[in-house]
């Protein structure tokens, strides 16, 4: 099934069809990051990060989908993550 567009579920972002094949091509410098409960052993918190020039290093938070549009960040409310 063909995922159009992004969605958000639960501070899991899960990606749409063109920003997938960007993370499966390493050249174009996106990656998936994830912020783990330890307590739960749960994923709580999913970002997409964008390494290109002078940021190749350390990256950028992406808070929408550079493709489609949508969401895909939402910013932890304060004491949320430790």
């Amino acid at each position: 099934m063909a995922n159009r567009k992004c969605k958000l579920l639960r501070n899991i972002a899960r990606p749409c069809d063109t920003l997938t094949r960007s993370l499966h091509n390493s050249d174009l410098g996106v990656t998936e990051k994830f912020i783990f409960d330890f307590k739960s052993g749960a994923a709580v918190y999913s970002v997409f990060v964008l390494h290109s020039g002078q940021f190749r290093k350390k990256g950028i938070v992406l808070n929408f989908c550079p493709f489609c549009g949508m969401a895909i960040f939402k910013q932890p409310a304060k004491g949320d993550v430790t």
